[in-house]
């Protein structure tokens, strides 16, 4: 009932969560030192790093949803003979704005194919949970005692044996909404 037993849905939810601290102001004031001497990070640095944290994003969502189908369509072919590169050729032509470049076999090396199966899209669903219960940090305080012990007693601590989506509504106190997501990706 721990770890990563749980809902594919949701396995991913607790480390994309927890990659938001590395992305606020303070936090990265008060963690990020210089390995020799332990000087903080530079302002001027940290305000280049979060200009850029949404950079490409879209191409980001765009090759995730592309790695998803491409894993689904693999291990949902009826018959499971399926030509891997014509698969990979014909979606990513379908999927991505960007062209593929010819002669690569990019799906020899996706070691999430194994593992996962047909599951890949989990990381995409995964994110869209870890950004709205982010929403309550960002409200209290990402250092907030409170909301972390809420967050260790009402999703991690339970783990498989209850519910994921009954653990979300404990701890968000609504259904999961797609607005901290669409933000995450620098939509607002």
């Amino acid at each position: 009932f721990s770890g990563t037993e749980v809902a594919r849905d949701f396995v991913e939810t607790p480390s994309q969560l927890f990659e938001n601290w590395l992305w606020d102001r303070e936090m990265l004031r008060s963690s990020a030192r210089h390995y020799k001497t332990g000087e903080a990070l530079p302002d001027a640095i940290i305000d280049r790093l979060l200009s850029v944290r949404t950079l490409a994003s879209g191409l980001k969502a765009e090759f995730q949803l592309y790695y998803a189908l491409l894993d689904m369509t693999y291990h949902t072919d009826p018959d499971g003979a399926v030509d891997t590169t014509a698969v990979a050729e014909r979606l990513h032509d379908e999927v991505v704005l960007c062209r593929r470049t010819p002669g690569t076999i990019f799906q020899a090396g996706f070691n999430h194919l194994i593992g996962y199966q047909a599951c890949y899209y989990s990381y995409m669903w995964a994110l869209v949970y870890a950004q709205d219960v982010f929403t309550r940090f960002r409200e209290a305080g990402l250092l907030d005692r409170g909301v972390g012990m809420e967050l260790r007693r009402k999703i991690l601590a339970p783990g498989g044996s209850r519910e994921e989506m009954d653990m979300l509504l404990d701890f968000l106190g609504r259904e999961p909404k797609t607005d901290a997501f669409l933000e995450h990706l620098g939509l607002k």
